[in-house]
């Protein structure tokens, strides 16, 4: 009994070794990540699911439980389950464990893309008081708040001419390129924002696409 506890103690270890080092996080996360896990242990949440699943989650929990800027989408990316069971195993964590956590607010998410997208201050300033204003207006509402951050990044983007594509905003945000041209169309109506013209990058993807649907509707006829 012992030797398999022993054992799986170190596959906790290891497991999130592993996902520290893909996700830094910081000395205090990691231990309560850690305690997390044997806590949820003890308390025979553990029972019947996969390690991997418990310890992402536990790693999520310990995230937002030290107001750190990575997101669930980051622990989904670089862990074997899925993010719809680390999710469901986070919200088990929480509710069974009674865990204060901190919701991750659009800004952060706003300064942690910023950097990950390396946007400059002007362009990040930018986005953080447009962000500002549909949060006022209400746009978040009923929406996918990240698809609301990433219409703003590209507006912001285009504003001060930076070289970001809807493509690469896609990558880093999960969300489609289509939305995030729809949510751009919001922002600019409803926030009274000037239209920008687009990145050449898009305009030629944009042709593409039309291109392509073309074809495909000569296709059917």
């Amino acid at each position: 009994m012992v030797i398999a506890s022993n054992r799986r103690d170190l596959i906790v270890k290891v497991v999130l070794d592993s996902l520290v080092e893909k996700i830094p996080v910081s000395d205090e996360a990691y231990r309560t990540a850690y305690d997390i896990y044997h806590q949820a242990s003890r308390a025979g949440l553990v029972r019947g699911r996969s390690i991997e699943v418990v310890v992402s989650a536990a790693l999520y929990a310990a995230i937002r439980m030290h107001k750190s800027p990575q997101t669930l989408d980051d622990i989904a990316r670089n862990a074997q389950p899925s993010k719809k069971s680390i999710g469901r195993m986070y919200r088990l964590l929480v509710k069974e464990m009674d865990l204060k956590t901190i919701p991750l607010s659009s800004e952060d998410t706003m300064m942690k893309l910023s950097q990950e997208l390396n946007l400059n201050e002007a362009t990040r300033n930018d986005a953080i008081d447009i962000l500002k204003r549909a949060e006022e207006m209400g746009l978040m509402s009923g929406r996918n708040p990240m698809s609301v951050i990433a219409a703003v990044i590209y507006h912001s983007a285009l504003k001060h001419n930076e070289k970001l594509t809807q493509r690469v905003i896609s990558i880093a945000t999960g969300v489609t390129e289509a939305t995030i041209r729809n949510r751009n169309r919001e922002l600019e109506e409803r926030l009274g924002l000037p239209k920008r013209p687009r990145h050449p990058a898009d305009i030629r993807a944009a042709r593409k696409r039309k291109e392509a649907e073309e074809k495909q509707r000569q296709g059917k006829e």
